[in-house]
């Protein structure tokens, strides 16, 4: 398994394009005015976290962002990738190494 790829649990169909795995290379790109572009994105949605660098929503407008996939395509995903992609993004954020 690549370090960098999120296989999803079964094909996942958006606009008219079949995913079966998402690349999250990009994220290595992530820099600081990313952050802030998704901390107000939630702020103009009047949405507020304590920490929402380790919330879903903060995650897919990330994802969205650096993958180039409109935020849609993350908010249509089922449970469990869902949370593949918000822990890869979490997990990129805040683990060392």
């Amino acid at each position: 398994m690549e370090k960098n790829i999120v296989t999803l649990s079964k094909p996942y169909e958006f606009e008219n394009q079949t995913y079966t795995q998402l690349d999250m290379a990009p994220l290595e790109d992530v820099a600081g005015e990313d952050i802030i572009k998704a901390n107000r994105v939630l702020a103009a949605q009047g949405i507020a976290y304590p920490v929402p660098e380790t919330s879903v929503d903060f995650a897919f407008i990330i994802a969205a962002q650096k993958l180039g996939i409109p935020v849609e395509f993350f908010m249509k995903l089922n449970g469990k990738d869902s949370m593949k992609i918000k822990n890869r993004v979490t997990n990129f954020l805040f683990v060392e190494g």
